[in-house]
């Protein structure tokens, strides 16, 4: 899944650890890159589908670059936590 991204109040506390990454890739700092991948998966995010009608599904891969997002949808997850994204 891609598309545009609109940050809440939430992802403030987050923010930099995405800016990292995306610097950290850009100057293919691999091992780096690794280590932020796993601290936002260990975020366990869930996105929650158009509607909002079924559960919040775990995502992994998640990548926000300024306005834009891509991730790929996990399996079916209970109910969202903290950490959640309209898709």
């Amino acid at each position: 899944m891609s598309g545009r991204f609109v940050p809440d109040v939430a992802f403030s506390r987050h923010q930099k650890m995405f800016a990292d990454l995306e610097d950290a890739a850009d100057a293919q700092l691999f091992v780096h890159v690794d280590d932020l991948e796993g601290s936002i998966a260990a975020l366990r995010i869930r996105a929650i589908p158009p509607g909002g009608e079924s559960d919040p599904q775990l995502i992994s891969d998640l990548q926000i670059m300024q306005d834009w997002c891509q991730f790929q949808i996990g399996s079916m997850t209970s109910p969202a936590d903290e950490h959640s994204l309209c898709a």
